[in-house]
């Protein structure tokens, strides 16, 4: 299967939550934004990141599925401009070196992991 038909979920007057594999994360915005399935409050996971849609087509990273030494907070997922995201994601990822967020983002130190550096990107 390559694509999701703009009809494939007419009627899921229920759905709440939708995982999209890596091939269909370019079509997220639409589904939640565009056919409005998906609403405020709504989750919505797209690669690595399981996020809340929230007013104004932005998203609020809740968690992060994954172990890497590098998070990066992306400023926009599937278009939709990241607003914040669960600092508490942190708390667990020994791991981590470096974190990465958007400039405006402020990051609470105390649960930056011991070692890890915080990296603020430009704004675009």
């Amino acid at each position: 299967m390559r694509e999701i038909g703009h009809d494939a979920l007419t009627g899921c007057s229920r759905l709440n939550a939708l995982t999209l594999p890596a091939p269909f994360s370019a079509y997220a915005r639409d589904l939640r934004v565009g056919l409005g399935l998906m609403t405020e409050g709504d989750t919505l996971i797209v690669g690595s990141y399981l996020g809340q849609a929230e007013k104004g087509s932005t998203y609020s990273v809740i968690e992060y599925i994954g172990s890497d030494t590098e998070l990066v907070i992306p400023a926009f997922i599937e278009g939709c401009r990241v607003t914040k995201f669960n600092q508490r994601i942190l708390e667990d990822m020994d791991s981590l070196r470096i974190l990465s967020v958007p400039a405006g983002f402020v990051v609470e130190p105390t649960l930056v992991p011991e070692g890890a550096q915080v990296v603020v990107r430009p704004q675009v």
